[in-house]
């Protein structure tokens, strides 16, 4: 068993043992550990892993899942002479083929014996937020090879009459989940399970990193591969990956321009680059597209780029708590336009990723209860059976997020179960005003945190209140994710 030292605290190796015994009793309760375990063997690879023979290190990389960077950190680390850390080097510059490959290892007996020996390493992604990553990369982005082979191909299995399909450019987020569901996640790297790209019940990867927390997860690896953390330390990922993706995006779109253009025009080319950026939280909903009238002719990649970066800077100056916050919102949106069959099937696909990793499969299934909210801080229980009604505040008026509710007047009431402070919520307007409610009964639901979205209905209410057992519950007009169906009167409530 591999024991970790971290010379920071013991938070890091807490959370990487944490991991990996959670995969182990996963996969004590799957089918295949019942019958006898494979040989170990290279072909448990759906691809061939990254290695070092230097560091002695195996990484099974996965699409959407900080792949592009892990290839770089190991090159960096492999040649710390010429780069000082990952970000050093260009995208351009890091393709998989550069790094060691256990394939390469011509003896089967010895790539055993390699990958028995190594450090192996594994990085996972909630499962939701990566197929929304996939749709916003590869299909919202300009990029035709992607709109032919998976637009296309979503919008025929949608049954959309083939004279509308044009490039595949066009596909709605809900038709994209349900082709995913149905036959993507089997066919293609970005998609695939990670249990099945990596077999992680068979291989034993001693640090299973989460991209959710990334930056703490490769300076833990570090200091086990006992690679230099200087430089690292001294990095602002979240803000150097922004600055990757803005070059990265706007130098392929543009790379590919002729083709592009057979499919949209060169103002649509530029806003998809724009809304990619402002749904990735790199840049605000606030900042208006400025390639218009007289400005949006003859706009070059570096025109764009610099455009783009300017938007990062004021983004980050002016409003820098919009970004987290859009971002979460942007995927919300996304999921709330999907049917909630084929949000079962897509929890249904990825089973094995949420449970082997540790992530929470409630908070999409519980959109059959569909309640959005602002703040994972404040969870507002609905009275009665809730659906989500999509909210189109600042949502993209390109064709992937759902239309405006039709919203009533009829008020409901939140009581605040802290305070016992009432709050009443107008939909035809947002209000604050008090009432004569009294301390009211134990909460009738549990109120849950989760990572992407909010899952809070799990028993009957018994009472005709809203309650929250939080110690805030903060409704302003600036609340992003705010719409509520209560369906048992068919009342739109929006907070």
């Amino acid at each position: 068993m591999l024991v970790f030292v971290n010379k920071q605290g013991d938070n890091d190796s807490i959370r990487l043992q944490t991991r990996v015994q959670t995969l182990r009793q996963f996969c004590q309760g799957i089918r295949d550990t019942r019958r006898a375990v494979p040989v170990l063997t290279s072909r448990l690879f759906r691809s061939s892993p990254i290695i070092s023979t230097k560091l002695n290190l195996l990484y099974c990389p996965v699409g959407k899942i900080a792949s592009t960077f892990m290839t770089r950190y190991v090159i960096a680390a492999d040649t710390p002479d010429s780069y000082l850390n990952p970000f050093d080097i260009p995208v351009s510059e890091a393709p998989r083929e550069k790094c060691q490959s256990l394939a390469k290892i011509r003896r089967e007996a010895d790539r055993v014996d390699f990958v028995k020996s190594s450090l192996k390493v594994l990085f996972v992604r909630e499962p939701y937020s990566r197929v929304f990553s996939a749709f916003v990369d590869k299909v919202l982005a300009p990029n035709p090879f992607y709109w032919k082979n998976w637009g296309g191909q979503a919008q025929k299995q949608a049954h959309v009459p083939v004279a509308d399909i044009g490039c595949g450019q066009n596909v709605t987020f809900a038709q994209f989940v349900r082709y995913v569901a149905a036959t993507l996640y089997r066919t293609d790297v970005h998609l695939r399970r990670v249990t099945d790209e990596c077999d992680p019940c068979h291989v034993g990867y001693e640090v299973i990193g989460h991209l959710e927390t990334l930056r703490e997860d490769v300076l833990a690896l570090s200091e086990l591969l006992n690679v230099s953390t200087t430089s690292l330390r001294a990095v602002d990922f979240k803000d150097s990956a922004a600055h990757d993706a803005l070059l990265d995006s706007t130098d392929s779109a543009f790379q590919w321009q002729d083709d592009v253009l057979k499919c949209v025009t060169a103002q649509e080319m530029g806003r998809r680059l724009w809304r990619k950026m402002q749904i990735r939280g790199i840049i605000s909903f606030r900042m208006d597209y400025p390639f218009v009238g007289e400005n949006a002719e003859g706009v070059t990649s570096s025109k764009f780029h610099e455009a783009i970066v300017q938007a990062r800077t004021e983004s980050l100056t002016l409003y820098p708590e919009d970004l987290p916050k859009q971002k979460e919102k942007a995927l919300v949106d996304a999921y709330s336009s999907v049917s909630m069959v084929d949000m079962e099937k897509l929890a249904k696909v990825y089973t094995n990723d949420f449970l082997a990793f540790g992530y929470e499969m409630k908070p999409i299934l519980c959109l059959r209860n569909r309640l959005s909210i602002h703040s994972f801080h404040s969870c507002p229980l609905a009275r009665r059976k809730t659906s989500i009604t999509p909210s189109p505040h600042s949502s993209p008026s390109l064709p992937f997020f759902p239309q405006p509710p039709k919203v009533s007047s009829r008020p409901f009431t939140i009581v605040n179960h802290t305070s016992i402070e009432p709050i009443t919520v107008s939909t035809s307007g947002l209000g604050r005003q008090s009432s004569n409610h009294s301390a009211i009964d134990s909460p009738s639901w549990d109120c849950e945190e989760a990572t992407i979205i909010l899952c809070v209905f799990h028993r009957k209410p018994r009472n005709d209140h809203i309650e929250t057992n939080t110690t805030t519950s903060k409704i302003t007009s600036n609340t992003f994710l705010r719409s509520v169906d209560v369906v048992n009167g068919a009342d739109e409530a929006k907070v």
